[in-house]
């Protein structure tokens, strides 16, 4: 809930509180990565990792980490390991082996390009270990962590008209990257053209997209 951790089993039915993190964490997302550890994100105590067996393994917050803010939105895994955290503040990868993080925010990095935006809502890493960020109104951003680059895809006008920039989830599937948005109903960019188009949807009131909204999208 977003107030306590609970464990549930399946087999006996129960339901019980985890004890090893406090009580009103106002608890933003949960993440199980590839080890089974989970990932608990929170409106401003940070991060708490759990192991598989649900014992505290760490804490992490701005106070006792490179953390960019304690409001965290969002985790995702890369084929390596490291955890990319989107943050109120940018993201951070973490890898768990040794410790160390990354910090990225907008404007603050030399390479090609920094964050356009700073609240980070969404994270995902595809096939290629491109790690795909939506932002809450500075549209798609891409980035691969070996060459440390970052690139941007604006957030578009459909139709002529203007969507709102509230990027809710990402997928790449079928050499196009679609698009939920709170606000613009679902859009697909063609990766070879470059070129975006809007998906209808039953949702879609009167043909305005600005009254259409997509909270999540899975291939």
């Amino acid at each position: 809930t977003s107030l306590d951790v609970f464990r549930y089993t399946i087999s006996t039915d129960r339901c019980e509180q985890i004890d090893c993190v406090p009580s009103n964490l106002n608890i933003q997302t949960l993440f199980c990565d590839s080890q089974d550890n989970i990932w608990i994100g929170t409106a401003a105590a940070g991060v708490w990792i759990l192991s598989p067996d649900f014992s505290l393994l760490r804490h992490l917050d701005s106070s006792n980490s490179r953390l960019n803010n304690d409001f965290v939105r969002c985790f995702c895994e890369d084929k390596k390991g490291r955890i990319v955290i989107g943050t109120f503040d940018g993201v951070n990868i973490y890898s768990p082996e040794d410790g160390s993080m990354l910090s990225y925010k907008i404007g603050q990095n030399t390479n090609v390009d920094a964050l356009s935006f700073f609240s980070v809502l969404y994270a995902y890493c595809d096939r290629d270990n491109t790690i795909w960020l939506s932002s809450y109104v500075g549209g798609v951003n891409y980035f691969n962590l070996d060459d440390d680059n970052f690139l941007y895809y604006e957030d578009p006008a459909v139709d002529g008209k203007t969507t709102l920039g509230i990027v809710s989830s990402i997928v790449r599937s079928n050499g196009g990257l679609w698009v939920g948005k709170e606000g613009g109903g679902l859009l697909r960019c063609d990766e070879k053209t470059g070129l975006w188009e809007r998906v209808p949807l039953p949702s879609d009131k009167d043909g305005d997209v600005r009254s259409s909204i997509v909270n999540s999208i899975s291939s």
